[in-house]
């Protein structure tokens, strides 16, 4: 985890396999900001499991005192604990270093144009610096598929079968805006005068669009009762091999309702690798069936009523929605981000106990908006 500047070549700070918490006020621009983040371990077979989880938050980014960046990373398979860390401190490196080149770019530009007699206000353009929507989301673009390439040739962890999600917020001070870019099943949300919306969607295979790309690879989609033997398959026409067949015209699907519960990727031939989600970092088995690292994004323009956005891990809305959690943070203002966290994790913990056999890693950030 990380919650600074990039100050050293080495700073993963030794984190707790349990928890890691804290908060903190910033300005940045025409913004303040409080924030606070809790990383709690989950819970197998009544002893600690060893948290996969992983998050940073940085101020000053790409040197610029006026912008933050936030990302929460749940890594998943015998390496995903080192997947995660690894994600969660080259991601925004990476993607500081796409935006400089791009800011560099831009001011050799302007000065080009100085020197040719156009009328500029370079000064002004140069300390917005990066401010149309393709630069910012070529930055992005990039900065995740170069981490997810680096995963593949990294010699500290196995990146075959093991990976992450990752999710993340850049705040831009002078602009009044944020830009969330997302790879897996964890959740970005805004709160708008109280009501919640989405700021990034679940990349499953429920969703048609991303379960074409995966059949197009030639990949099944089952779910693990159905490789089990435990749920029946419905076999398409013409479907000799099960879970190849496309039988709902590529049609968003809600889980449990149209199809079964936890839909997973699958080799044609092999009951691997299993994964949930159709986009993730790492993961290079998965990716010859059709799971890519490219992001999607959103360019938010913030205003008045706009109070609260929360970074989470898919462990905090297994059993609570997007309106609970922001209903939470709300209660919880007077109190804090920290204190937000506290009660969104604890909450959710709670229905993993009574529900579930183990309890999933959580990470949470609570960042609150105040307008100056």
């Amino acid at each position: 985890m990380r919650h600074d500047g990039f100050n050293t070549k080495k700073e993963f700070m030794p984190r707790p396999s349990d928890s890691a918490h804290a908060e903190e006020e910033i300005k940045l621009g025409s913004l303040r900001i409080k924030y606070g983040f809790l990383c709690q371990g989950g819970q197998n077979n009544g002893g600690v499991a060893q948290n996969k989880d992983w998050f940073c938050a940085v101020k000053n980014f790409a040197k610029h005192p006026n912008e933050a960046f936030f990302s929460v990373c749940d890594g998943h398979g015998k390496d995903g604990h080192l997947c995660a860390a690894y994600a969660s401190d080259r991601v925004p490196r990476r993607l500081a270093h796409e935006l400089k080149k791009r800011r560099d770019d831009q001011k050799d530009t302007l000065q080009s144009s100085k020197h040719v007699g156009r009328s500029t206000n370079g000064r002004k353009h140069q300390m917005n610096a990066v401010s149309s929507v393709e630069q910012i989301y070529g930055a992005f673009s990039e900065a995740y598929n170069g981490c997810n390439r680096a995963m593949f040739q990294n010699k500290d962890f196995n990146a075959y079968a093991s990976g992450t999600t990752c999710t993340s917020a850049y705040i831009q001070g002078d602009q009044k805006r944020v830009v969330i870019a997302n790879v897996g099943d964890s959740r970005a949300v805004l709160g708008r005068k109280g009501t919640a919306h989405p700021l990034s969607w679940d990349q499953t295979p429920y969703r048609g669009t991303e379960r074409k790309r995966i059949r197009d690879h030639g990949a099944r989609i089952l779910s693990l009762d159905q490789i089990d033997g435990i749920a029946p398959i419905f076999l398409g026409e013409h479907e000799r091999i099960p879970g190849t067949v496309e039988n709902y015209n590529y049609q968003d699907l809600v889980e449990g309702e149209d199809e079964e519960c936890d839909l997973r990727i699958w080799h044609k031939t092999l009951t691997a690798p299993g994964i949930a989600f159709t986009r993730s970092l790492g993961d290079s088995e998965a990716e010859k069936l059709g799971v890519i690292a490219e992001p999607e994004m959103v360019l938010l323009n913030l205003e008045q009523g706009d109070e609260v956005i929360v970074l989470a891990s898919d462990g905090v809305f297994e059993f609570l929605t997007n309106q609970s959690v922001i209903d939470i943070c709300t209660q919880c203002k007077d109190d804090g981000p920290l204190k937000a966290c506290e009660e969104v994790i604890s909450r959710s913990q709670e229905y993993w106990k009574n529900y579930e056999s183990h309890v999933d890693d959580m990470t949470c950030i609570v960042i609150f908006i105040e307008y100056t």
